[in-house]
């Protein structure tokens, strides 16, 4: 049956794409745009055919590649929960993309094909590391999310190529955390099967290897999900990147790795277990709040949309984390629902910055006046809207 498919074939997708897309490119390069449309569509069509069939069922579905099961074999684990996030993934992505055909002519004209060759790079990283149920495997497609991002970076503005290499930086810091923490719960548990290890960590969650992993996973995955003060890279990252670009990256990016906070950290871990080691939960809380008061002070100081869009992501990814901090179930489906809300909140923010940027040259708030209300009548409601 098709829908028990579904784990493997949203990733499997998005990498025939990306193969797909140079090779075409080279021959008709403005196919690009309508290959990278006609993969996120097929993605977002199984991801809602997939959820559809999840809420008819109600059963977990558990792909093991090559019928090899864990701890041999890889798998990718598909519930209610990573059904839901990868639908609010690609659908987000088939939306942004819908809309860089014009603007791309504007912002990065020449590296069409480059672009949508990375973006299905990009959300596969994205899909494989909420569908994975292996720790290492996460590892694997949080990398490739992150070098897809240091690339869709570059390609925007003049300071664009220093923002990405900054990101870089500090993005593989946070990529070597998680790496090692991951290897100190393998000295421990023998596995990287992330049920299999859930089983086994009560009877060592006291071991100082066990402590430090925890540690270091946070800390790692903090750094891509930009929680403060690890948010360094985002405000620059965002604002000078291209708009399609920061719309692609900004509602998903972060969101997905709040997503991995709450799904491996807490719930691999268990939050009985975690608080009786360390009172993880009320450090996350702390830090949320102070990021949300900090980015929303940064946020109405900037005249530039763009980068108060930025600051305003630290803000919200805030909310996020403060919703998996109280660590009880109101909290995490507070959390999911805002990861939906802010990421269709953002996604079409960015793209009514690049909008106004190709209409106006600028999206500078100082200058938005009455007058384009009247201009520009659909791009202010749909500013208006998704403020």
């Amino acid at each position: 049956m098709i829908g028990s498919e579904i784990p493997a074939l949203i990733p499997v997708t998005y990498i025939l794409f990306a193969i797909l897309i140079p090779v075409v490119g080279l021959w008709k390069r403005e196919l690009t745009w309508q290959l990278s449309l006609l993969g996120t569509g097929i993605a977002t069509f199984l991801s809602a055919w997939g959820f559809w069939h999840l809420i008819q069922t109600g059963e977990t579905i558990r792909y093991f590649f090559g019928g090899w099961a864990p701890p041999i074999g890889i798998e990718f684990v598909y519930d209610g929960l990573a059904a839901f996030i990868v639908l609010v993934i690609n659908a987000i992505a088939f939306l942004v993309l819908i809309h860089s055909k014009e603007i791309s002519k504007v912002e990065f004209p020449g590296k069409k094909m480059a672009y949508y060759t990375v973006s299905m790079l990009l959300m596969l990283g994205f899909n494989g590391m909420v569908l994975t149920g292996d720790l290492f495997n996460l590892y694997v497609f949080l990398e490739i999310s992150s070098l897809s991002s240091y690339a869709l970076i570059a390609i925007g503005e003049k300071r664009a190529p220093y923002s990405a290499f900054r990101y870089l930086i500090i993005g593989t810091v946070g990529g070597s955390l998680y790496l090692l923490g991951v290897g100190f719960l393998y000295t421990v548990t023998g596995t990287l099967n992330i049920i299999d290890m859930h089983a086994m960590l009560p009877q060592v969650i006291g071991h100082s290897s066990v402590i430090a992993a925890l540690v270091l996973m946070v800390v790692g995955v903090g750094v891509k999900a930009a929680l403060f003060p690890l948010h360094g890279w985002l405000p620059d990252s965002y604002t000078f990147a291209s708009s399609t670009s920061s719309a692609l990256i900004a509602p998903i990016g972060t969101k997905v790795a709040a997503y991995i906070l709450l799904r491996v950290v807490l719930f691999l871990f268990g939050v009985e277990l975690v608080d009786d080691q360390l009172p993880l939960t009320t450090i996350l809380g702390a830090f949320a709040g102070i990021g949300i008061l900090y980015g929303s002070i940064m946020a109405i100081a900037q005249s530039e949309l763009k980068k108060m869009l930025a600051y305003s992501s630290v803000s919200q990814i805030g909310y996020i984390i403060m919703g998996i901090s109280l660590a009880n179930p109101f909290g995490f489906i507070g959390a999911v629902l805002h990861i939906l809300n802010h990421a269709l909140m953002k996604a079409l923010l960015f793209l009514v910055s690049g909008s106004m940027r190709l209409k106006e040259g600028h999206s500078l708030i100082t200058k938005f006046d009455n007058s384009y209300r009247k201009k520009y009548p659909w791009t202010m409601a749909a500013f208006t809207t998704a403020a």
